[in-house]
Parts: C-alpha cells; structure tokens; sequence
C-alpha cells in the first residue's frame, strides 16, 4: 500500500502515455501546446513523489 500524494501523480502520468501512444503509433501531430502539457505533467509529477 502507497499513499495517495504518491500514487496520484502516477495515475496523472497515463496522459502521457496516452498522447505518446496517439503521437507514435496513430500518428498525431505533436504540437506546442501537447508537448508543454506533457512537460508539465511529468515535472509536476516529479515535484509531488520527491517530496518527503
């Protein structure tokens, strides 16, 4: 069992593999805006699961 500040980043990084996965294999424009979303998606996630 993990605690919830740990696991809810986690679950926020499926958007990530999400708009990879539309980008990759459906082929997808990869635009600004998606890759700064991404970017602060998993900065964000980041800062939450090292903090002690």
């Amino acid at each position: 069992h993990e605690e919830l500040s740990t696991l809810a980043p986690l679950i926020a990084l499926s958007y990530l593999w999400a708009t990879l996965f539309g980008i990759i294999v459906l082929g997808e424009q990869a635009t600004v805006t998606k890759l700064l979303g991404l970017f602060l998606i998993v900065v964000g996630a980041a800062l939450v699961i090292s903090k002690p």
